[in-house]
């Protein structure tokens, strides 16, 4: 493997190496993100040049370098040619880049989510929250599905299938393999295209008493504050913010933390300190539990297990 390029303006510069891995994701460089991973040497001013093979094959566009120094420490990304095609031809076609959009955030699976869910692995990217309006409300995808294919393409996680959908064209129709309630269902649906205004989208008051303890999970909880409903677009009455936690608890170890406001136990609405209790209790029967939270403005899932 071979990357070529203008290091530090040494022109036609070659560096050779292997590739480590294909398909990295979550390195928090950009976007959409499904790197070649490659140690050979890219260096500031590699950017842009090509990654080759053996044969002379460009498989790759060298994008970015992870270092703690700013220099080559052993690991480089590259563009796949193939995603960089794909731009190319709508840049050339339409003056930008369109990509798919279903209207769902998502969320890696874990074994304690799996777990909750009746599932036997993680495979899978978990719907936390569907947009209003979107193609996948329309479809009827609901928050907890789990998406385990797209087009018959197996989805690895959240970021796998975020490029899956990015990659289709906006108004073409799409088939989803979903687990929902211990069943396997497929689900039609017309994807979207992914516009500023639909990336903003996917973002009263009411008396405070006293926080409770929830021993069980080791957290204090209390109702709602009006200001902090209505900064998150919370519904009077819906949910319990979360104002203190035990560090060893299990709230604690299943990543809850403080200002998040705890909608659902187990699929079941909470509203107050029993009805949470109550459903942490009938939890424990079962030794995993799922909370639907809010932080932020965004939904997600946490699960944990009781010892």
């Amino acid at each position: 493997m071979f990357a070529i390029g203008n290091p530090f303006g040494l022109n036609r510069t070659v560096t050779s190496g292997i590739v480590s891995a294909t398909g990295r994701t979550n390195v928090g460089i950009i976007d959409y993100e499904d790197f070649i991973q490659t140690d050979a040497a890219i260096n500031p001013g590699n950017s842009g040049g090509p990654l080759v093979n053996i044969d002379g094959d460009v498989i790759g566009i060298n994008t970015a370098i992870a270092t703690r120094s700013g220099g080559y420490q052993g690991i480089g990304f590259a563009i796949p040619s193939s995603s960089a095609k794909l731009i190319m031809d709508d840049l050339i076609k339409h003056g930008k880049v369109k990509r798919g959009l279903l209207g769902v955030n998502i969320q890696d699976m874990n074994d304690s989510l799996a777990k909750s869910f009746g599932r036997k692995d993680a495979e899978g990217a978990l719907v936390s929250q569907v947009i209003e309006g979107s193609p996948a409300e329309k479809a009827g995808i609901k928050a907890g599905d789990i998406i385990l294919k797209f087009n018959n393409q197996t989805v690895t996680g959240a970021a796998n299938l975020k490029n899956l959908v990015g990659r289709e064209k906006p108004s073409t129709s799409a088939t989803l393999t979903i687990y929902r309630d211990k069943k396997i269902i497929e689900v039609p649906v017309k994807i979207g295209e992914r516009t500023a205004k639909a990336i903003a989208s996917s973002g009263t008051s009411s008396e405070t008493s006293a926080a409770e303890t929830s021993n069980e999970l080791g957290i204090q909880i209390e109702p709602v504050p009006g200001p902090v409903a209505s900064k998150m677009d919370i519904k009077e009455g819906q949910g319990l913010i979360v104002k203190d936690l035990n560090p060893n608890g299990v709230g604690s170890t299943m990543g809850l933390r403080s200002g998040d406001v705890i909608l659902e136990v187990d699929g079941v609405a909470v509203s107050n300190a029993a009805s949470f209790n109550k459903a942490v209790s009938e939890a424990k029967k079962n030794k995993v539990i799922r909370l639907k939270i809010q932080r932020g403005k965004a939904k997600i899932f946490l699960a944990g297990s009781f010892d």
